[in-house]
Order: C-alpha cells, then structure tokens, then sequence
C-alpha cells in the first residue's frame, strides 16, 4: 500500500524503547545531565608556564576557574614530569593557606605551625594527628610547557 499524505503521527515517530530513550538523552541534555547529548568537561589543562621558568626550589601559587588555590613547587632541575609537585594550597586542617619551604622539601601551614610532606601528608602538629591531606592535582609536560588538570566547575572537588 502506497503511503498517503494523511499519515499518521505514528508512522513518522520512532518506534519501543530505543525511541524513548532517545527522547530521555534529548531532555537530559537539555538540562546539562551526563546522559546528554553533549557532555562538558569536568577538567581542563590549565597553563602553568615555561619548563625553564620555575628553578628548582620555587614554586607559584595558582588560582583554579573554580576559585581554588594551588602551588606549583619544582623540586630539582631534571626536566621531567617527577621534578614538579602541584598541591591544594588550603590546609585541610582549618583552610589556612600552606606555603612550599623548598630548603625543608616541604609543605608549611602558618596557623598551626603544621607541616606537611611534599605529597600533601600532615607530619607535624595539625593536620598530622587526623592523617589529613592536600589534594594533589596532575601534571603534563608539553613541548617544554607546564600544564596543570584543574576542575572546570564548582561541582567538581578542590
């Protein structure tokens, strides 16, 4: 039977489960839900600098788009991805801001005169006795470039 101009709805819509299913991925990406469509990154490379640019023992400190603070720290002058460390700058202790002490090859928090590892582990005074931490952000070299992975939205965690 040949189709006519009076079709019905039916005959153009998909058809079961998998139609349904495409009209779920459709609205979830309408409201920004991982089933979407599209889905946005939760992190991105941030740009650190030059590989010459930070000399063993100096570090900078980095603002994330997501408002977090992180120290970039070169430990020796290897220019590989293991000279570099990239920790949160908050103490989990209280949220005081920790700063690099690269004559110690450590972590330092003013509040408490707590130390910290240079892989973030409390080892002196606060935030020792609660086996707190700093997180630890990631690290790519590129072409003689320092890249940081950052969260780029506030659900993501600093």
């Amino acid at each position: 039977m040949a189709a006519t101009a009076n079709s019905t709805p039916t005959d153009r819509e998909p058809r079961g489960l998998r139609g349904w299913f495409s009209g779920l991925r459709v609205v979830a990406a309408l409201f920004g839900h991982p089933w979407g469509l599209a889905r946005r990154p939760t992190q991105a490379w941030l740009y650190v600098c030059e590989l010459s640019r930070l000399a063993p023992g100096e570090s900078l400190t980095l603002l994330t788009p997501t408002g977090a603070t992180v120290t970039v720290a070169r430990r020796d002058p290897a220019p590989i991805l293991d000279s570099f460390l990239a920790m949160s700058s908050t103490c989990p202790h209280v949220g005081c801001q920790v700063h690099w002490q690269a004559e110690a090859c450590r972590f330092s928090c003013p509040c408490h005169s707590g130390a910290l590892t240079p892989d973030g582990q409390g080892t002196h005074r606060c935030p020792a006795p609660g086996g707190q931490s700093l997180l630890r952000y990631p690290l790519k070299i590129d072409n003689g470039l320092l890249f940081l992975a950052v969260p780029v939205d506030s659900t993501a965690s600093d």
